[in-house]
């Protein structure tokens, strides 16, 4: 992030830190917790978080950020649009992370919450100014940019890869697509890709972004304890699913909310009333 954009992100406002963390209080005020505690934690009331999910991610709301992507000539640039986008990702991810919980499926469930929490510092870094808008639309350019080179790079490394006059043929082809969309949109490598722990630290988050990152990468990834996991209990993969869905809900939640709350603010008729 430039040192302007920063010094904007933060005048616009940033968040206070307890909220931002995922501290969001609706989630805790009707009965969130059931009275007996599961084996030493205490037991999310998982059909609640569900039931709350359902209402937040509600199919008028769903319409109405999807009516954004339509260009309003009241309202020029591309805020409208990233926040559509942002929220399609998000009822995506609640969607997959719902249906991964109810199959009971840790891994597809730590990948779904993972994902969400780091949407919740790309959305709030894109809510604090409209340069950090035009930076993260930039930051799509970037990564078709940077994954395409390491490809290239790499398949041109191997000698004696199969298919590989094929496959330097379709990059080619890609290629010659996208560096027109570049230079039309004067997008350039400076500065590299947006980093998501790069975001968390600027909102005095890093620490805690760090730590819960790295508890849902050692789920969600093929690693010693993923592939372990589920040969313990029941009752010991219960708990680990009713708090995977409970983190991930709450920064599912924020995130909706933080876009509801902005496209109301500025005035966007799909949101009035």
């Amino acid at each position: 992030m430039a040192p302007g954009n920063r010094r904007h992100a933060h005048e616009q406002g940033s968040l206070d830190r307890a909220a931002f963390i995922g501290t969001n209080a609706s989630l805790f005020d009707h009965g969130m917790y059931m009275d007996q505690p599961l084996t030493g934690f205490e037991n999310p009331d998982t059909d609640f978080i569900l039931a709350a999910l359902d209402e937040r991610y509600s199919p008028k709301r769903d319409t109405a950020f999807k009516s954004l992507m339509t260009e309003d000539p009241a309202e020029p640039g591309i805020a409208r649009a990233i926040i559509s986008m942002l929220a399609g990702r998000a009822f995506s991810l609640q969607t997959h992370m719902k249906r991964a919980f109810r199959e009971g499926d840790i891994q597809y469930l730590s990948w779904a919450a993972r994902s969400l929490l780091e949407l919740k510092f790309f959305t709030e870094f894109c809510l604090s100014s409209d340069q950090n808008m035009a930076r993260f639309k930039k930051d799509a350019f970037i990564d078709a940019s940077t994954a395409l080179q390491v490809t290239t790079k790499n398949v041109r490394a191997i000698s004696d890869m199969p298919i590989k006059q094929e496959s330097e043929k379709t990059l080619s082809w890609i290629e010659g697509k996208l560096n027109p969309t570049l230079d039309s949109e004067g997008v350039t490598l400076d500065g590299g890709f947006l980093s998501v722990s790069g975001i968390a630290r600027h909102f005095t988050a890093g620490q805690e972004f760090g730590i819960v990152n790295m508890m849902f990468s050692k789920f969600a990834h093929t690693t010693a304890m993923s592939t372990i996991l589920p040969f313990q209990t029941e009752e010991q993969l219960k708990i680990v699913r009713a708090l995977l869905l409970q983190v991930g809900a709450m920064n599912a939640v924020y995130i909706v909310e933080k876009l509801a709350e902005f496209s109301v603010t500025k005035g966007y008729a799909e949101f009035a009333g």
